[in-house]
Parts: C-alpha cells; sequence; structure tokens
C-alpha cells in the first residue's frame, strides 16, 4: 500500500508525543508498505533525512523557521480561524503537497494532528487524520488554570481550536484518537480509539541496568519540558513532595528528562533535582530509575511517559488525572495511583522498603504492556480501519 503520511512536527528526533508516534508508526508501516513522507523541519534536517530514509520511500521536506511561522499565526486575525493550525497551513506548502501527490499516487492519506488537517479538508479520497488528543479541551484547562495576563489569550485559542476541530470532523470520515475520554468529549460514535503502543525494551534496560546499575534513591520524570501539563507536574514535586521525599529518603535523587525544558524547570535544577534536557535515549535513563512518579494534574490523551516507565520496569506512581487516559490499568496491581500528598509519599515509601510488593507492581505492569500497547497493535488497527472503511 502507498501511505502519504503528513506531520507538522519532524518524527526525528523524537522529542514531543505527536514525534513519537510519527516515529513509531511510520517505522512499523515500512515493514510492509511504501511509507511517503511530508513533513515540516526547521534543523537537524540532515539527521532527520539519516534516520527516516532508512522506512520512507522518500521524503518531502517543508521549510520551517520562527519568522514563517509567526506570519502565519498573524493571519487568525483575519480569518478567525486557530492559532496553531494557521501556523502550519502556508499557500506554497499547499502547491508543493499538491505537485508531491500527483506524483506519488497514494492509496491513503495520513494525516497527524489538526495542525495539518486542512491539506486535505476537501479531499474526497481514502484518508484518515490521527486527531491524537482533544487539543481544544487542553486549551480549555490551559485557559482555567492561566493566572496571568495572558489568559484572555488561551479562551480564545480553546474557541477558535473547538471550532475548528469539528469542521475536521464532519470533512473526515476516518479519525483516530489515543484514549477513550478524548473521544467522549467529541461525542463522535466514528471516532476510532487507537491507544499509542511504546518503544521501550525490557532487554535494552537490562543491557543498561547490567552496565551501569540501578540505584534504590533514583525517580524519573520523562517528558518535553516545555509543555505546560509537565512542567506544572515537576513544579508540583518540587513544591509539595520533595522535601517530605526527602525525609522517607535522604538519598533520594529525580531525573526530569525531556527536550526544551522551560526557564520555571531550569530553576529548579540542582544536584539531587536533576534536569538533563533532551536525551538521545530515553532507555538509559529509565533504566537508571527505581520508582517514576507523575502527578499530572491537567492531561488530555494518553500518557506515553506512563507506558515507557512500565514497559521499562519501572513501578510508576500516577495521579488519577493519568489514570483516566489508559484503560485496564489496576491499583496496587500493575500501576499505582494517588489522590493527594500524603498518598505519593505513602506508595513512595512503600515501593522503597517493601521489596515484594515492588515486585507485583513492576511484573503484572511488563505483563499489561506486552499484552496491550505495542506499536505493532497500534499499527494493525490503523490498517485494519483503512481497509474496513474503503470498502
Amino acid at each position: 500500500m502507498k501511505i502519504l503520511y503528513l506531520t507538522a512536527r519532524q518524527p526525528y528526533p523524537v522529542v514531543k508525543g505527536d514525534q513519537i508516534i510519527a516515529y513509531e508508526q511510520i517505522r512499523e508501516l515500512s515493514k510492509n508498505n511504501e511509507v511517503y513522507l511530508v513533513t515540516y523541519a526547521d534543523k537537524d534536517i540532515e539527521i532527520l533525512k539519516s534516520e527516516m530514509n532508512k522506512y520512507c520511500k522518500e521524503i518531502l521536506i517543508l521549510n520551517d523557521n520562527k519568522f514563517k511561522s509567526i506570519l502565519s499565526m498573524s493571519k487568525s486575525f483575519f480569518n478567525l480561524n486557530s492559532i496553531q493550525a494557521n501556523q502550519f497551513y502556508r499557500i506554497s506548502s499547499k502547491m508543493k503537497i499538491n505537485k508531491y501527490f500527483k506524483k506519488v499516487c497514494p492509496e491513503v492519506v495520513h494525516v497527524q494532528s489538526f495542525r495539518m488537517a486542512k491539506y486535505f479538508m476537501n479531499y474526497n479520497g481514502d484518508k484518515s487524520i490521527d486527531l491524537i488528543d482533544a487539543y481544544s479541551l487542553n486549551m480549555y484547562k490551559r485557559f482555567k488554570q492561566e493566572k496571568t495576563v495572558i489568559k484572555w489569550l488561551w479562551n480564545i485559542e480553546y474557541k477558535l481550536l473547538l471550532k475548528y476541530e469539528n469542521q475536521i470532523l464532519k470533512k473526515y470520515r476516518n479519525k483516530t484518537i489515543v484514549a477513550q475520554r478524548d473521544k467522549e468529549y467529541f461525542k463522535d460514535d466514528s471516532i476510532v480509539v487507537n491507544p499509542n503502543g511504546t518503544s521501550v525494551n525490557i532487554s535494552e534496560i537490562n543491557k543498561y541496568i547490567k552496565t551501569d546499575g540501578k540505584s534504590r534513591d533514583a525517580i524519573i520524570f520523562q517528558g518535553n519540558m516545555s509543555y505546560f501539563p509537565n512542567v506544572e507536574a515537576v513544579t508540583y514535586i518540587k513544591n509539595f513532595l520533595w522535601d517530605k521525599i526527602k525525609k522517607k529518603n535522604n538519598n533520594a535523587y529525580i531525573y526530569i528528562v525531556g527536550g526544551k525544558p522551560s526557564n520555571q524547570i531550569k530553576e529548579i535544577n540542582q544536584v539531587d533535582f536533576k534536569v538533563t534536557g533532551y536525551v538521545k535515549d530515553m532507555q538509559e535513563y529509565l533504566a537508571k530509575a527505581y520508582v517514576a512518579m507523575y502527578p499530572i494534574q491537567s492531561a488530555t490523551g494518553m500518557q506515553n511517559k506512563v507506558l515507557e516507565a512500565m514497559a521499562a520496569g519501572v513501578p510508576t506512581i500516577i495521579s488519577k488525572e493519568c489514570l483516566k487516559g489508559i484503560p485496564g490499568l489496576q491499583h496496587n496491581m500493575n500501576i499505582i495511583v494517588a489522590e493527594h500528598e500524603d498518598e505519593y509519599i505513602e506508595f513512595y515509601d512503600k515501593l522503597i522498603n517493601n521489596e515484594e510488593y515492588y515486585l507485583l507492581i513492576q511484573s503484572n505492569a511488563l505483563k499489561f504492556i506486552e499484552q496491550n500497547y505495542t506499536w505493532e497493535i497500534n499499527v494493525k488497527k490503523l490498517i485494519n480501519m483503512w481497509l474496513e472503511r474503503s470498502k
């Protein structure tokens, strides 16, 4: 099958959640299909080509930079469309994509996220869109929690994005999303829930452990560290949990792992609160960790970080908000759910001092991931949707 795959963010190097999805889906799709990638890129272009040429028949790179993005976003003052949607839509790109489409003649067009939806909004052939999350819901939560003078901007973007997402739902027959709760938000029964997989490999983790060892004192939080829910969660750990954790284990330290850390995150970098920035291989740090902790309060979709930690054999403490995005999780069986500060501390203390409990959570989590959340399962569901709905 010839597949034209569009993504707003270059799928490699991987920093953000949508990049993980694109990269892993393309790798899996390439095993039995021809994948033609269309992506915006503004840096590491040779690295991008070197990696993605392993899996893609051809790549069309749309040049991006801050000036072009700002210019495109300014159109929102005139067309009243979502700021983020405008950011990635340009007439020059539309002409290049149309030309490339005619050259490739794909059997399926797959668009990742609302950011690229407009390019094939009026195309009547076989096409699909991965909504990933309910982005307008995320904007709404950001608006409600914002306390600065830019609160009004988040409110405007929420309303514009909600209107735009509803247009997409009408124009795309084949639609996927990663979590049931986001599907329920849209109230569209035709959306297919297709959970993310994880590429974390326990055999690779064990190689790192054999080489570098694992410390009972190490905790991990990983993700895109400019993303508001992650910044909020790490700040919560530092301000409300860290002193209490240190009372339970004075030698405790935490790795805050992920690209583009905000200034707020950079400011809390210290000896026992280690902000790494971008790392080439997340598995190296997951292998070091004894416990993962994710007190996320404003999540949408599915938290890849939770799947990664579980697949790495790291017992994981999460918020109720994280729990909603991953069906099948069971408290005190394969995951640990905390509702307030004292519970995070109580469960952390239990994990580092009760080996039987630790091993129970660890082994059940590994089985759960293997049976439910792999990229092979994810891509199989995507292909089945294309085949069933093209009849």
